[in-house]
């Protein structure tokens, strides 16, 4: 028996939907406060921290900025005003720094929540234990309570994670460095 699937007919009384302003709104926020966005942001950051080493700055030698004006009767007044013997008081440098500031933290608050999780949460169970790349089994003659003891002992100096699920002891190392990739990669 065959059976086609079909697309749903469009109903020809309703025009598609189009994204209205909270899609918009949404979506920028999305790339507000993506790693990619505050990598884009710093360096505009660092190039207009370059305009501050090029040109000489009001707070550091107001003599230099005199001896510019001097110099450069006609350029010198645009330059003040686009703020570039001032850069790194100017309110476009300060624009582009909190833009900066606000999508770091956008981007890590959430991910914050998601390193908590990962910390918070146990090891898995062992299950199939062929399919661990680091694993270890031996025979001993002592008591199982003893056993378990005695790896748990030896596990937590290692700085293993440990969980007992029923007769199993599970661990973990490495969990920071997972919770650390899911907190800053975007």
């Amino acid at each position: 028996m065959a059976v086609e699937l079909r697309p749903p007919a469009a109903r020809p009384d309703r025009p598609p939907r189009r994204p209205g302003l909270g899609d918009t709104l949404r979506q920028a926020w999305r790339e507000y406060r993506s790693m990619r966005t505050a990598l884009v942001l710093l360096v505009v950051l660092a190039a207009a921290s370059i305009l501050g080493s090029l040109f000489p700055q009001e707070g550091l030698s107001p003599q230099r900025v005199d001896q510019y004006f001097t110099d450069h009767p006609a350029l010198a007044p645009v330059l003040e005003r686009l703020g570039m013997f001032d850069v790194f008081g100017s309110a476009w440098y300060m624009a582009i720094y909190l833009a900066l500031l606000g999508a770091l933290v956008a981007c890590l608050v959430p991910r914050t929540r998601a390193l908590v999780r990962v910390l918070r949460s146990r090891p898995p169970r062992g299950g199939d234990l062929a399919r661990y790349r680091t694993r270890a089994s031996f025979q001993t003659p002592a008591a199982p309570g003893q056993a378990m003891a005695a790896a748990r002992r030896v596990l937590r100096r290692s700085r293993f994670r440990l969980a007992s699920h029923g007769g199993e002891l599970a661990g973990e190392k490495g969990f920071l460095r997972e919770a650390a990739s899911r907190c800053w990669c975007c």
